[in-house]
Order: structure tokens, then C-alpha cells, then sequence
């Protein structure tokens, strides 16, 4: 199949473009919120990212306002990436409100994602036309819609939309031998996964995993493939490893760590009528006896379910041609696709039985987006076995049609949030999550203070230096000093008089820990910042420069013989 021309690629984003302003019409007002609080909480965030950024910190690891600014490391443990584009593009093109930034990072993944996955279907079927149906499947995917629109989960909803980007160069990559230029963007697509919805690249590196686990041994690929693909990814954690790592020495000590419970505790949102259902309609009556805060009832959708079953139809009558080789790719797709619904449906409570880490999903229904991606797929092939040609173009339209109105239900006016983005602005707090990723006070002494302490505070002793925080002590006797900065084992950095010195937890209040630390008689200058794990640091960037090296070589211009 031949390249796309430029002014082919250029309709092709124009109309994916305008895909994204029609799916987004329920919250095209940049001045209301849906009813949701999580578009409070995100937009907040969005705007701590931004005061990140003013303050010079790369990555952001640190929200500035929050917890009268002694240092939430929320960045460091959540949605660092889709945060940083976000509070960029508020710092300087879109300077007066969250919202916008927050739909014009969201948009642009939206249209990456179509982009993406138009290219994957079109190298498997050879068909632009199924490639552009299948496309728009996606990006119309209930789920996908409620994220975006009515529950307003900014980092899943990225990820949703990196998913194909990811999905599009692992199976480049595990189906051709070495090529540079696909090796760096599948790492980079696999880092954006990682640092922005830690759910998603869990359970996405699951289901993809064991996807190229099956079709090694369905003669579609080989273990040479399935190792090389696995080398790219395990570098993409060297990438992410400023991130990861943190998370990884760091959560057992943290709030977040208590939200691993049973996801079956909500499985009423996934019953399997809901799931099958064709329009938006609510799995009880509203407004659901306090249990629906607000209209959210995930659905597969009934063009995918419809092209799923056309493919069992056609396998189990045997009118597929079992020499063509994408339909070596079928099996291993219906096991994930079934395996995935069975899981987001969750009958059987075997949840008790996997490993805890398994548990922080919370909600069955965000499997869904394994569901999406595996169905995308099925569909892709069902037209192929169909439509063995390709679509006509009368054909595409009705195709699109069609898909356009199964959206149609689940974009519906939602109910407007009392609290206005002037409201956030104002007061940027992070909500229900701004306790999420503090250091449980479990591991902080019972003692409040030391006898002999000194207490220091933003507005008297110290001052906040772009991200350090820095405290001019005049100390009358040797003692415990509390510093105005959280507490986080081995992630901080703190000096007295340019010497790093160790430091311990200390109560404050009753919910928060600071960090507290030894000095001398005398005046010193105490700074204090969030600095991570050193080496965790240095090997990321290491990976960093291997990575621009490998960029360069690839696309460095070849001389002409």
C-alpha cells in the first residue's frame, strides 16, 4: 500500500479534528463544569502544574499550593506527564483557564489515538477505509465518552488515547526485525503510558502482554519477536525510572496504599446487562439511592458487540480464510476480549485470589479500555471478512453515520457543577486526592514535638526559593527543628549550611507529617527539597541520552550515493 499523501494526511487530521469538536460538544463551555467533582479536582491540579512549572521544577514532582505549601509530592506519584503539557499550555498559550488546557491536551491525544490506530489497521487489513470505521469506533467508545465528557478523569482519559499509540509500534516492532526509528517511538509511547495512568499501563501491559504471548504461538510471530519487543519495553522503564521508582520504595508508606481493596466492593456499576446495553441508560433509577454521584454507566457498545458476533459467526461456519494470515490473529483477540469483559463483568469473585498490587484497579469498568482496544481490532477484521474489497465510499459514510448515532446517547447534557473555574482559580485545592499521597502518620511517633523544638513556619522563619525551601534559623540551643516541607523517606534532600544531613518524620496536626531534623546551637540556612532517588534519576537520564542518540542516527539525513 502506498504512503499517504500530505494532502491526505492533512484531511485525515482535519477530520479527526472535527470528530474531537463533536464528541467534546457537551463540554464545549470553557466557563461550566459538569457536575463531576473529578473536573474540579483535575483542573485544580492543572493549575498546581502550572505554578510547578513557574517555579522551575523538571519534571514536576511538587503541587506549589497545597498544604500551605510545604511540598505535596502528588506529581511524583501521579499523572506526571498529561499534568506537565496541561499546566504548560495554561502557562503560556492559554493563560486564563484551566478548562481550555485541559480539553486541548486531552483533543490532541484524541486525534494522536485516531491517527494511530488508522495506521495499525491499515498495515493489518490494507484497507484505509475499515482502518478509518475502525478508527472512529474508538474514538466513540462509551467509556471513552463518559471519562471525557461526564466523569472528567483527565490522566485515564489520555491514556485511553495512548493506548493505540502504543499498541500501533509494539506490533511494528514485534513484527519486523530492528528498526530505529520504531524501537524509539515505541519507548516513548510506553514512557507516556507509564507516568500518565498507572492503572491503565498495568493492566494495558497485562493484556498486551499475554496478547503477544498468544499469537507467538499461533505462528503469526516468533520468540525472536516477542523478546525483541521485550527489550524495547523493559527500556522504557529506564526511561521512567525517575518516576517509577519513587512509587515503587514509596507505597507502602503512603495514603493511596489503603485504597487497594476488592474491586468486586463496585461491581454493581458492571453488571452485564449494563455492559451490553445499547444506549446510555442507567443500571438503576435515579438519582440511585446516594450511590450514583453522578451519570456514569459504562457500556461496550453495540457496534462493537455486533461486529464481535458477526466474527463468531463466520469462524464457527468456517468462512474465513484460515491461509490469510491476520486471521492467525483472531483467536489470541477473542481471548483477550473475553478474558477482559469477563473481568470488567466480574461474576465470580476471583479478585480475592490475585496478588494485592492487582487490587489498586478499584473500578472493574476501567478494564474496559482492554475491552476497546481488543474489540477496535475484532471489528477492523469482521468488515475485512466482509467487505473482502474494502468500503466504498457510500459505504464509509453509513458506516460513520451509523457509529455517530451509538455515540449520540452518551452525549448528553450534563447537569452544571455549582463550584466555577473562577472558584478554582482562586482556590486551586485538589479535593478528595490532595491526602492520597502524603505519608500515613502511622509511621510519625506518637509524640507530637520533641520537648526541646523549635517549630518553623513559611511566614516567619523560611521562604520558598523556586522549589526549594529555604529557613534562616537562629538556634538558641541544640534541638529538634520542624521544617515546613512534608515527610517522604529518602526523597527529600536537606542541608544545614550546604552539608546534607539526615532527617525523620514529625507530627503536625493530626493528618500530616513534616520533616524534622538535629541542629546545632547557632544561626544556620536549612534548605530542603523534593529531589527523588538519586540514582533512580541518573539512570533515567542516562536512558534519556541513549534514546536522543538513537533518534538522531535514525532520522539523521543519509547521504545520497
Amino acid at each position: 500500500m502506498q504512503a499517504l499523501t500530505v494532502q491526505q494526511r492533512i484531511l485525515l487530521c482535519v477530520f479527526f479534528t472535527l470528530l474531537c469538536v463533536a464528541m467534546f460538544s457537551p463540554i464545549a463551555n470553557n466557563h461550566y463544569l459538569p457536575i463531576s467533582p473529578d473536573f474540579v479536582n483535575h483542573l485544580a491540579i492543572i493549575l498546581q502544574a502550572k505554578l510547578a512549572l513557574s517555579e522551575g521544577q523538571f519534571p514536576i514532582r511538587v503541587a506549589p499550593w497545597q498544604d500551605h505549601g510545604f511540598g505535596n509530592a502528588f506529581f511524583q506519584f501521579y499523572g506526571s506527564v498529561p499534568y506537565s503539557i496541561a499546566g504548560f499550555i495554561y502557562k503560556f498559550p492559554v493563560h486564563t483557564n484551566p478548562f481550555i488546557a485541559y480539553k486541548l491536551t486531552i483533543g490532541f491525544f484524541y486525534i494522536l489515538a485516531g491517527i494511530y490506530l488508522f495506521r495499525l489497521v491499515s498495515w493489518l487489513t490494507k484497507s484505509r477505509s475499515i482502518a478509518l470505521l475502525t478508527s472512529v469506533l474508538y474514538l466513540t467508545s462509551p467509556y471513552l465518552l463518559i471519562n471525557i465528557d461526564v466523569r472528567g478523569d483527565f490522566p485515564e482519559s489520555v491514556a485511553q488515547c495512548i493506548v493505540p499509540i502504543a499498541l500501533y509500534y509494539t506490533l511494528r516492532c514485534y513484527s519486523h526485525s530492528w528498526n530505529l526509528k520504531r524501537v524509539v517511538w515505541m519507548a516513548i509511547s510506553w514512557f507516556l503510558l507509564m507516568s500518565t495512568h498507572l492503572v491503565t499501563f498495568a493492566y494495558t501491559s497485562i493484556f498486551m502482554g499475554l496478547f503477544l504471548l498468544l499469537i507467538t504461538f499461533s505462528s503469526w510471530g516468533t520468540l525472536t519477536s516477542l523478546i525483541r519487543t521485550g527489550v524495547i519495553y523493559l527500556f522504557s522503564f529506564l526511561l521512567t525510572s525517575w518516576f517509577l521508582v519513587p512509587i515503587l520504595l514509596t507505597k507502602n508508606y503512603l495514603f493511596v496504599s489503603g485504597f487497594f481493596t476488592n474491586p468486586m466492593d463496585n461491581a454493581w456499576l458492571t453488571r452485564l446487562p449494563t455492559l451490553l446495553s445499547v444506549s446510555a441508560v442507567s443500571p438503576m433509577p435515579l438519582p440511585g439511592n446516594g450511590e450514583l454521584f453522578f451519570p456514569l454507566y459504562a457500556a461496550v457498545g453495540w457496534p462493537l458487540l455486533i461486529a464481535v458476533g458477526l466474527l463468531i459467526y463466520l469462524s464457527l461456519e468456517k468462512k474465513l480464510a484460515p491461509a490469510d494470515k491476520k486471521n492467525k490473529l483472531l483467536w489470541p483477540l477473542f481471548t483477550i476480549f473475553l478474558l477482559a469483559l469477563f473481568s470488567v463483568w466480574s461474576p465470580v469473585d476471583f479478585w480475592k485470589h490475585l496478588p494485592t498490587f492487582l487490587k489498586f484497579l478499584q473500578f472493574t469498568y476501567r478494564l474496559l479500555t482492554q475491552v476497546m482496544w481488543a474489540g477496535a481490532l475484532l471489528f477492523c477484521f469482521a468488515l475485512a471478512a466482509v467487505f473482502k474489497e474494502g468500503l466504498t465510499a457510500r459505504q464509509m459514510a453509513i458506516g460513520i453515520l451509523l457509529l455517530g448515532l451509538s455515540a449520540g446517547s452518551w452525549l448528553s447534557t450534563p447537569q452544571s457543577n455549582p463550584i466555577t473555574i473562577n472558584k478554582i482559580i482562586a482556590s486551586p485545592d485538589m479535593g478528595y486526592a490532595k491526602h492520597d499521597y502524603l505519608v500515613k502518620t502511622d509511621f510519625v511517633p506518637e509524640t507530637l514535638l520533641p520537648k526541646n523544638k523549635i517549630a518553623t513556619n513559611l511566614e516567619k522563619n523560611c521562604s520558598r526559593m523556586n522549589h526549594e525551601i529555604i529557613c534562616h534559623i537562629n538556634n538558641k540551643n541544640e534541638s529538634s527543628v520542624q521544617l515546613p516541607v512534608l515527610y517522604y523517606p529518602k526523597l527529600l534532600k536537606v542541608s544545614v549550611d550546604g552539608n546534607d544531613v539526615s532527617y525523620f518524620p514529625l507530627r503536625y496536626k493530626k493528618e500530616l507529617a513534616l520533616t524534622g531534623i538535629n541542629l546545632a546551637r547557632g544561626p544556620h540556612v536549612v534548605q530542603a527539597e523534593f529531589n527523588g532517588i538519586t540514582w533512580a534519576n541518573q539512570l533515567s537520564l542516562f536512558a534519556w541520552i541513549i534514546l536522543l542518540a538513537g533518534f538522531i542516527v535514525a532520522y539523521w539525513p543519509k547521504r545520497s550515493q
